[in-house]
């Protein structure tokens, strides 16, 4: 290892397992890889991955290997406490130790182990049988070690976030149902009045289901709005426009898209964020508004000639001060973008992050 070229080629080959390591799926696929390559890359005779089992306060292991690896018992488990596996977990450093010869039943042939920890997932033990740890092997199990952690970070993250989806995907499956369920029964009953009696009151009563109608779709939107985007594509922004201004209920309002230009986008979530804008404005800008669609170099602004958000509102509006708004926001985050609240003789809300939004024209 100590040849310049001999650390081009480890490093390289480093540089694979960490791929390999993105793709993994689960966290045992992830142990695999880096015993695997601990042993077939770095050299260690005896290579494993343990696991932190809080309920036990031990270090689990899922996964065992190296050329000397059978010689001991496969793949034992170990205490946190008054063991170097543990010592290396608790502490965050990496642990060298000599192993004795009364202890050769634990560690078997190997006449020096290392342990490097995981971060909070547990740690990766070697061992050799021949000659003492170098400094420099240290190193580059300390590199391997860090991006196994990272990828058990990520392996991690994305199952939470996969419990959680399915999470808000059940609750606004059921509560939509229990919320439509009296809806469509007011509905049919309001529909029967209307047969019989022409009043005021019932008009009222519709423009009051339909907004409750309205807010049951904005909630199962809303369970779905922080997913991942779907496909991306290069969108008009104009025609998105116009596509989500004619699903709007307008009541008068006038659309102007200023500037014709494109952007990466998935269509369908775009026009759901402006269809949420869209509302916003025609609900709060007062009589027959008009509602300004402008493209700018960072992504583009959606305005309004009504009396604008007052400074101590915006920051809880921001926040989700309303269902729709929420929904604006969340869609602009699952695209990797940011959405800024204020005024310019109106409400203003701009989008930044799509990227230089390119005239129409040029694509």
């Amino acid at each position: 290892m100590t040849e310049q070229g001999d650390a081009s080629r480890l490093l390289e080959a480093l540089h694979g397992v960490t791929r390999d390591l993105l793709t993994a799926e689960t966290k045992d696929a992830a142990a695999s890889i880096a015993v695997e390559a601990a042993s077939d890359v770095l050299g260690f005779e005896g290579t494993g991955l343990r696991l932190h089992d809080p309920d036990r306060d031990a270090l689990v292991s899922v996964s065992f290997g190296g050329d000397r690896a059978a010689e001991i018992t496969d793949g034992p488990d170990f205490d946190v406490d008054a063991t170097p596996h543990g010592e290396a977990f608790t502490t965050g450093e990496t642990v060298v130790h000599d192993v004795t010869p009364d202890e050769r039943d634990t560690f078997g042939p190997f006449r020096q182990t290392m342990y490097v920890p995981l971060g909070d997932h547990g740690v990766l033990s070697l061992g050799k049988t021949d000659a003492t740890i170098t400094d420099e092997e240290r190193r580059y199990a300390e590199i391997l070690a860090a991006n196994a952690a990272a990828a058990l970070d990520r392996i991690e993250r994305e199952a939470q976030l996969r419990a959680e989806r399915a999470r808000l995907d059940e609750f606004a499956g059921v509560a939509s149902h229990d919320l439509r369920n009296p809806l469509n029964v007011a509905r049919g009953h309001l529909d029967l009045s209307r047969e019989q009696f022409d009043s005021d009151h019932l008009d009222a009563a519709d423009r009051a289901l339909a907004r409750m109608e309205r807010l049951v779709s904005e909630l199962l939107t809303l369970s779905r709005s922080g997913q991942v985007v779907g496909d991306t594509e290069t969108v008009d922004l104009r025609d998105v426009a116009e596509d989500a201004w004619d699903t709007v209920a307008t009541e008068g309002a006038t659309l102007v898209v200023e500037r014709d230009a494109t952007l990466v986008a998935d269509r369908r979530r775009l026009r759901q964020l402006l269809e949420n804008l869209f509302r916003n404005s025609i609900q709060h800008a007062g009589d027959a508004p008009t509602v300004t669609v402008t493209a700018t170099d960072e992504g583009f602004v959606v305005a309004d000639d009504g009396p604008g958000i007052p400074v101590t509102d915006r920051k809880t509006i921001a926040e989700g001060g309303s269902l729709g708004l929420t929904i604006v926001r969340r869609i602009a985050e699952s695209h990797g973008w940011t959405l800024d609240i204020g005024n310019d003789d109106g409400a203003r809300f701009e989008i930044r992050g799509t990227g230089r939004s390119a005239p129409a024209s040029d694509t």
